[in-house]
């Protein structure tokens, strides 16, 4: 990723939380611990945390491999957080459903149980290079085993595709 790309990103959320955090202070600072609260404020500053860390990528010397596990550690527990919220949205919708109620947990921990390893197992498959050229920064990826990038997608879309289903099905 280049410098000025993950610069921008970073000044890009930092503009949104300044838009935002009126509403935030408001609505969700003053309210009382929960688990949906929880969970937003993990969503919410996670990605301060990502930006920190990919631009560290640029000014610290680190181990291609290392940087890359912390990446993806990065984005499946910040993908899952955010469908977190989203099931437990669609769950509290159809709370007077008992197999909807159990249907939704069972198969979020199980989809991302299965995203996760598929996940990681593609991480461990791709190869890696330090840039060919002086100017540019990071590593470049050569190879990788996609079937495992298909699986954990897979699994992925078909848990939102179920959840979306049930989202479009409540009672009016």
């Amino acid at each position: 990723m280049n410098s000025w790309l993950a610069v921008s990103a970073g000044t890009l959320i930092l503009y949104d939380y300044f838009l935002t955090i009126g509403r935030e202070i408001e609505l969700i600072w003053f309210s009382d611990w929960n688990a949906v609260k929880v969970l937003y404020l993990i969503q919410r500053y996670l990605s301060f945390v990502d930006v920190i860390h990919v631009l560290s990528g640029f000014f610290i010397s680190a181990d291609i491999r290392s940087s890359m596990s912390a990446t993806q550690v990065l984005m499946t527990f910040g993908l899952a957080v955010s469908e977190a919220i989203l099931s437990i949205r669609t769950w509290a919708m159809w709370k007077d459903y008992r197999l909807v109620k159990l249907a939704i947990p069972v198969y979020f921990t199980g989809g991302w149980i299965f995203c996760t390893v598929f996940a990681f197992l593609f991480a461990n498959s791709i190869g890696l290079i330090y840039a060919p050229s002086p100017g540019l920064n990071g590593c470049w990826a050569i190879s990788g085993n996609n079937y495992f990038l298909l699986g954990s997608w897979f699994v992925f879309l078909t848990f939102e595709s179920g959840r979306r289903f049930f989202n479009s099905h409540e009672d009016k």
